[in-house]
């Protein structure tokens, strides 16, 4: 086998046809990454022409194997995502060029082919990889919206400069790519082509484990199957990307090119799990914390050690259903209104991971009761060593953060005729503060701008100026504060604002807004906020409507009485979770 590096100018590539095999990732450049290639491709154009400087454009490369088939010419082992953002800016200028794009073809993707060539000037969400194409489309369109003609004009004529070849060097000022061509007598060959991709990768990023078990999928099944599995495989993918369903079933915020892989990751960690000792040999030739196809070598081992009893063809067949069963179990819980809010909580708090939830949720004549019975247990073990009534802002906050979560949670599991959920994507992707409901007298504010803001939310209470404040002594100012803090919080010396019936949680963003705000303010962000579609977590909306005191007798303030019984309230909420609970029942 030989290989072959050369550079290819894009006018060079018109000709050309290029077919993006199925272990390929789908489309998913970024509106950066295609404004960064308009501007680099802009910026040459420019130093070319005004600042004659000889030279040329080089895009990464492209690495190519000669196909066997006469639809297309070349095989893309790497560069679709390059070759596919040529494709549709080469596909926005046709109207004005009449220059028709180079053609390409997807085996597992054949409507990407029709989509590219006809409708990309709509964004489509029905469909992951439509979406993220007609997004590039429509970022290309937008980037040259106010450019003006001798702009335009400059840019493609440096895009499509032919090449100008003088003693076999071209000579021409143009855009180029490292084109790598993989001179193979292993036609078709599509392990091989993935070990030809994995030995020559220049610097980018590698296709992600999922990509390649995808191909170990396809390669046995007939053209008809192939596309049933894709079909699955895309729609699992474009559920996985929405927000609320990735970050219930993750712990943190976690960026996976290809999410799908997680439910791999699952099926590897089971596989691994067993005792027997080929398996735990195999084991110790792994290493996960440096191996990037750590996944894939595992769910290889999988599928070679399952098509020794069966047909490889059935093995394969095997684990896609294994994906499917996880992907319907994990859809199960994200229905139902308890599990989700349930295991949603115990991904962030406990040592349980989804793989653990799953084994007991599938273990043999297992019920939805048993199951429902385990969650609840390992809630409790959240909760054993916590005393709500001995909980302190100052030493707490974690344990507190804790209580007020499954506080907002047990609630509204509780309304069975809600069908409100807490929005855990909201909580992992914003910062998430313990906020003191009624302020505190030492947190007054100190700079101009702070006191000038303070100030504004309450002056008409005040009958001054704000010139009146802003020159007033640092003595006269605290005084003046602590005067205005006993006028609308009250002057209740016994009040403990480190206890948590004085705390809820609150986003930053929210939390900042309002700052040293006394609490008829702060009442009136949070319930504008509210209105306006931040999310504010069901039970801080409940505590600034009183909703957890009895008699109700000034709604402008929040004192000992209406702490008290908030702090009652979330105790008789979580009580089957709390120490004092497990103890009556034992």
């Amino acid at each position: 086998m030989s290989e072959n590096l050369k550079l290819k100018s894009i006018s060079e590539l018109l000709e050309e046809s290029f077919f993006i095999p199925s272990y390929q990732r789908g489309y998913r450049w970024t509106n950066q990454q295609v404004e960064d290639l308009l501007e680099d491709i802009l910026e040459f154009a420019r130093k070319a022409h005004f600042d004659k400087k000889d030279g040329f454009y080089c895009l990464q490369p492209i690495v190519v194997k000669k196909r066997n088939d006469s639809n297309f010419k070349w095989d893309v082992i790497d560069g679709q995502q390059r070759l596919t953002t040529i494709y549709i800016l080469l596909k926005y200028f046709f109207e004005t060029t009449k220059t028709k794009p180079y053609k390409i073809g997807y085996e597992t993707r054949s409507k990407s082919e029709d989509f590219l060539e006809n409708k990309l000037d709509n964004i489509d969400e029905s469909n992951i990889d439509f979406f993220h194409m007609s997004k590039a489309y429509h970022v290309i369109k937008e980037w040259f919206s106010d450019k003006d003609f001798s702009t335009v004009n400059l840019f493609l004529m440096y895009l499509l400069q032919k090449p100008e070849i003088d003693n076999k060097i071209d000579k021409a000022s143009n855009i180029r790519v490292i084109w790598y061509e993989v001179e193979d007598n292993k036609q078709n060959d599509l392990r091989h082509d993935i070990e030809i991709f994995t030995r020559i990768n220049m610097g980018k990023i590698p296709l992600t484990n999922a990509e390649l078990v995808k191909a170990l999928l396809l390669e046995k099944f007939e053209q008809d199957k192939q596309f049933e599995i894709a079909s699955q495989w895309d729609s699992i993918e474009y559920i996985l990307q929405h927000e609320d369903f990735w970050l219930f079933i993750n712990k943190a915020k976690k960026e996976q090119p290809t999410r799908i892989e997680f439910i791999f990751e699952l099926i590897a960690e089971s596989y691994i799990k067993k005792e027997t000792e080929e398996i735990q040999q195999f084991k110790k030739t792994l290493n996960k914390s440096i191996d990037t196809y750590y996944i894939f070598h595992i769910i290889s081992h999988l599928l070679k050690n399952e098509s020794s009893d069966e047909s490889s063809a059935s093995s394969d067949q095997s684990l896609w259903n294994k994906v499917i069963d996880y992907f319907r179990i994990l859809n199960e819980w994200y229905e139902d209104r308890e599990f989700i809010h349930k295991i949603g909580f115990l991904i962030i708090y406990s040592d349980k991971t989804v793989l653990d939830f799953i084994e007991f949720y599938t273990q043999e004549n297992s019920t939805k009761d048993e199951f429902r019975d385990f969650l609840n247990l390992e809630i409790k073990k959240q909760f054993e060593d916590i005393e709500i009534g001995d909980l302190s802002y100052e030493k707490d906050t974690d344990k507190i953060r804790k209580v007020l979560l499954m506080f907002n949670i047990q609630t509204i599991i509780n309304n069975e005729k809600s069908n409100i959920r807490f929005q855990f994507d909201r909580f992992k992707n914003e910062d998430w503060d313990i906020e003191h409901i009624r302020s505190q007298t030492d947190s007054y504010p100190t700079k101009k701008d702070e006191k000038i803001k303070w100030f504004n939310d309450i002056k008409e209470k005040t009958g001054l100026k704000e010139d009146d404040i802003m020159t007033m002594k640092d003595d006269e100012f605290i005084q003046f504060y602590k005067t205005m803090y006993e006028k609308f919080e009250g002057s209740d010396i016994s009040f403990n604002k480190d206890r948590i019936g004085n705390l809820a949680l609150l986003d930053a963003t929210t939390n900042r807004g309002y700052g040293n705000a006394f609490f008829p303010i702060k009442r009136k962000i949070i319930l504008e906020n509210d209105m306006n579609g931040t999310f504010i977590p069901i039970c801080t909306k409940n505590v600034f409507l009183k909703y957890y005191t009895k008699d109700v007798k000034h709604v402008d303030n929040w004192n000992e009485v209406d702490a008290i019984e908030y702090e009652e309230k979330i105790e008789e909420t979580l009580t089957k979770y709390l120490k004092k609970e497990v103890e009556e029942n034992e």
